[in-house]
C-alpha cells in the first residue's frame, strides 16, 4: 500500500490556529484572562500576586509582581498535568529566539529582549561581509533598491518545483519573517 501525500503534516494551516485555542483555553481554564485588544498577552490577578503573560506559539514570558512567582510556578504545574512533560526556566537567558537581560531593582523586575543574536546569524547567512564591515558588491540601496522592489511581481503560474533561485528566495522570506513577528 502507498499513501501519496500532497501536503505537509507538520506545520498545516490548521495546525497553529488549533494549538493557539487550545493553549488559549488550557490558560483560561486556570485562571488567566487575555488582555483586551492584544491576543497574545494574558494577565492573572491573584491575592498577593499580579502576572503577565506573552505566549509566542508556544514559548510563554511570565512577569510577575513578586519575586517567589507563585502564579508562574502553579502556571507551569497546571500545564504540565495538561498536556504533560513541558520545559521551563525561572530565570531565562533567552524567550523565542531573542537573547534576554533580567534586571531587578526596588520598582519590580526590568526584562529586555534583543534580537542581535538573530540579526547576527541571519547576516552571517545572507552577508557575511556586513559582519566585517565592508560593502558586499551589488549591494542596492536608496532610489535603486526601491526601484527594484516595486518592479517584483509574482509569477502567473508556478512550477511543480520551485527553481534554485525561488528556493533561496523563500528560505530568506522565512528568515526574515521571524524579525516581522517580533
Amino acid at each position: 500500500m502507498v499513501v501519496c501525500l500532497v501536503t505537509p503534516i507538520w506545520g498545516e494551516q490548521e495546525a497553529g490556529f488549533e494549538w493557539d485555542l487550545e493553549l488559549h483555553e488550557g490558560l483560561c481554564a486556570i485562571g488567566w484572562r487575555q488582555c483586551p485588544g492584544v491576543p497574545a498577552m494574558y494577565y492573572f490577578e491573584g491575592s498577593s500576586s499580579d502576572c503577565r503573560l506573552v505566549k509566542i506559539v508556544d514559548d510563554l514570558a511570565f512577569s510577575e509582581s513578586t519575586a517567589d512567582q507563585p502564579i508562574t510556578k502553579a502556571t507551569i504545574a497546571a500545564l504540565k498535568k495538561r498536556y504533560g512533560k513541558i520545559t521551563h526556566d525561572l530565570n531565562p537567558s533567552s524567550f523565542a529566539g531573542y537573547k534576554t537581560h533580567i534586571t531587578r531593582n526596588e520598582h519590580g523586575t526590568m526584562v529586555t529582549l534583543s534580537q542581535e543574536r538573530k540579526v547576527t546569524e541571519a547576516a552571517r547567512k545572507y552577508l557575511p561581509a556586513l559582519l566585517n564591515g565592508d560593502k558586499p558588491e551589488g549591494l542596492l540601496e536608496g532610489k535603486a533598491l526601491k526601484e527594484c522592489l516595486d518592479s517584483l511581481t509574482l509569477p502567473t503560474e508556478r512550477a511543480a518545483k520551485l527553481t534554485a533561485s525561488q528556493k533561496r528566495t523563500q528560505q530568506i522570506i522565512g528568515d526574515l519573517k521571524y524579525f516581522e513577528r517580533g
